[in-house]
């Protein structure tokens, strides 16, 4: 059986969400059954390089 796995990435303009966003992160990734079927992908766990935010995004598609 495939399943398909369905990426999303936890984004926000806010700084003062950054430990939210660290938190929901870490749950979604320690939760057996929504590994599943989704991979989270946060900003801030990528090194800052010469590439725009939607490039990035882009690429982690693929």
């Amino acid at each position: 059986m495939i399943i398909n796995v369905v990426l999303f990435s936890i984004s926000s303009v806010q700084k003062e969400f950054s430990i939210e966003r660290a938190v929901l992160r870490d749950y979604l990734r320690g939760d057996a059954l929504i590994l599943r079927f989704f991979e989270s992908f946060l900003f801030e766990d990528v090194p800052a390089v010469c590439r725009r935010a939607d490039e990035l995004d882009l690429a982690k598609k693929h």
